[in-house]
């Protein structure tokens, strides 16, 4: 080291300082002192290389926290599980609080609409316990708060001495002030444009940030935000998996190539593998699937075209148990074009199903054939009784005309010689034998319904229910009988075996109206949209005890008695047979002294337009009471 005099000091001091001054920071400045003496150059050229080398010194060492900074977010990515994100941000914020030499740090993400407070770091010289509850407690929306602030604008924010700073007034403003703090400076986590987090940096005084500060924040907050995304993804993914976890149905995802990569516990079930035995396998060789026909090119056809395949599989369990599932398969492809395309599978066991649908389709098959042959038993059986019943009747006109005809001729000419009790005896005979006579007719009628065919035709109702009404004058002869008749849609029908069936209706009618005057008898019709025409005929006479409604249309069944009503009770037998073989149906009505009602239809006459409901004086909606 060169010794000098006072004046090669000064003389080098004042070389060395233009040159060196430049190059020292600001805060070096003050150093400068006069120096005087002869060691004086010695002095100040050591006092120099110290000065280089503390700058130096310093330089290293913020550079070493930026890179162990960065190495730690760095290994938090690469190495440390997402889901610990709370265990690694309060060492994060203490690395990155030593860089800016901050006395603490928060780290904030956001939930939906608001800002949530999850991890904090503070100094041990500067303790902020009632700051940090108070943050911890609290939830800040965007624009609210510092956090918010910082989250609204999308950029870092520094502030200095914000207690008084106009405008930013914010609810932890007093805790900040109580805890000694006066600056602040947030930074923007950023997932693409979109805010998912905020770190939060505070102190006694303002930092202000350099270059590599900046970018050592940026790069940091890019990496937690990812990890905050990986976090979520994972999370919602987990939160899936643990719902196709508790479905009912077998599910698996699958690849071709791959194997399987997720299967649920139901499929462990119902296949009896477990979840480590079927992950990269091929669902194809673990099951032993058979597919329908076309086979698997036909399914992966279809996968191809629409992306969903739905059908039957057949499977086997681990334990070789055959199984028929309903499957449904669902192609997706991942956010890549280029990525490999993935299958979810569900299935669900419908082998007992279809075991029971084969049985309850074999005793269907079983039981039509049963129907099929007791139905032709039957039919023969009523061939042969009407092919009876026509040939008895026919035989034993012959016989009652013969009976009749020598009991009149016995009366006219036994006349004023029997005895009271004698021509009694004889008006019996002649009486029972005219009804057997009636009833024989009536029997040849219902044995001819069954043989003759039908003739179907347009059918004026209201003319034909006229027609048959005079037609029953004899039988209203000497009272008064009143008809009254609706407006009837027209129908198609066979007309003379309707003609029957009317006139059977309204003879009854008239009939049990004899103890009526007047008597009254109403025929109309209820028309309802998309029903059956429901046509009716209603009397006011003697009625009958609904309780024994299920006789009326039994071949012989009376209600009433013989010597009051006359009649052989195969008429409303009658009515019915013509009604059954026009495909429609019959039932009555009635209260014992307060009339009957009859209703009827016939097939093929429905009504698909509204015209309203006919009839005068129509016995209300056609309930269907008493069925045949």
């Amino acid at each position: 080291m060169m010794r000098g005099t006072g004046a090669e000091y000064l003389w080098g001091a004042g070389l060395g300082l233009k040159a060196w001054v430049g190059a020292l920071p600001w805060w070096d400045w003050p150093l400068l002192v006069p120096l005087v003496g002869g060691g004086a150059w010695i002095a100040f050229r050591a006092w120099r290389r110290h000065v280089v080398r503390s700058r130096r010194l310093r330089i290293l060492a913020r550079e070493r926290m930026y890179r162990e900074v960065f190495e730690f977010s760095a290994l938090a990515m690469a190495e440390e599980n997402p889901q610990n994100l709370a265990e690694i941000a309060p060492r994060l914020l203490q690395a990155l609080c030593g860089v800016g030499g901050w006395e603490g740090g928060a780290f904030w993400e956001v939930y939906g609409e608001r800002l949530i407070c999850v991890a904090w770091w503070q100094s041990a010289s500067c303790p902020t316990d009632a700051l940090e509850a108070f943050s911890r407690t609290h939830q800040f929306a965007k624009g609210e708060d510092f956090a918010g602030r910082v989250w609204e604008l999308n950029a870092p924010l520094w502030l200095s001495e914000f207690a008084g700073a106009e405008g930013w007034e914010f609810p932890r403003a007093t805790a900040f002030a109580e805890a000694g703090m006066r600056a602040a400076f947030g930074f923007p986590m950023r997932s693409g444009n979109r805010v998912v987090g905020v770190l939060e940096f505070f102190g006694k005084e303002l930092r202000v940030p350099d270059a590599p500060m900046e970018a050592l924040f940026w790069a940091t907050s890019r990496q937690v935000a990812q990890l905050i995304e990986r976090r979520r993804v994972e999370t919602q993914m987990r939160c899936q998996a643990e719902l196709l976890d508790l479905s009912y149905a077998a599910m698996m995802v699958w690849q071709d190539p791959g194997g399987i990569s997720f299967w649920n516990r139901a499929a462990e079930t119902l296949y009896g593998y477990t979840r480590g035995e079927a992950l990269g396998h091929s669902p194809e060789d673990l099951l032993a699937t058979r597919y329908p026909a076309g086979g698997r090119e036909a399914v992966q056809a279809v996968l191809g075209k629409s992306g969903v395949w739905e059908g039957l599989l057949e499977h086997r369990t681990k334990s070789g148990l055959q199984l028929t599932v309903e499957s449904r398969m669902v192609f997706f492809r991942g956010a890549v074009e280029t990525a490999i395309g993935a299958v979810m599978e569900s299935n669900l066991d419908v082998t007992e199903q279809r075991r029971a649908q084969a049985e309850v389709l074999a005793l269907n098959l079983a039981l039509e054939q049963r129907v099929t042959e007791r139905t032709a038993d039957l039919e023969a059986a009523n061939r042969e009784l009407e092919a009876f019943s026509y040939s008895v009747s026919h035989d034993l006109r012959g016989p009652l005309r013969a009976i009749t005809g020598f009991a009149s001729i016995l009366e006219e000419e036994t006349k004023g010689r029997l005895g009271p009790e004698g021509a009694r005896l004889l008006g019996v005979i002649l009486q029972n034998a005219h009804r057997m006579g009636r009833l024989v007719n009536d029997l040849l009628d219902f044995a001819r319904l069954s043989r003759q065919p039908l003739d179907r035709r347009p059918v004026d109702m209201e003319h034909l229910v006229r027609e048959c009404f005079e037609d029953l004058a004899p039988e209203r002869a000497g009272r008064r009988v009143e008809l009254v008749v609706a407006t009837l849609p027209e129908c198609t029908a066979d007309v003379s075996l309707l003609r029957q069936a009317l006139l059977n209706l309204l003879s009854n009618a008239v009939k049990f109206t004899r103890v009526r005057d007047p008597g009254r008898v109403e025929v109309g019709a209820t028309i309802q949209q998309g029903s059956p025409v429901v046509y009716w005929v209603k009397d006011n006479g003697t009625g009958f005890d609904p309780k024994y409604a299920g006789k009326l249309f039994g071949v012989f069944q009376r209600l009433h008695p013989g010597d009051d009503y006359e009649g052989t009770g195969v008429g409303l037998t009658i009515v019915q047979r013509i009604i059954h073989r026009h495909g429609g149906r019959i039932w009555g009505e009635g209260v014992v002294d307060s009339g009957a009602t009859f209703f009827f239809t016939l097939e093929g006459n429905g009504h698909g337009h509204g015209h309203g409901r006919g009839g005068v004086g129509q016995p209300g909606p056609a309930t269907e009471g008493v069925r045949p």
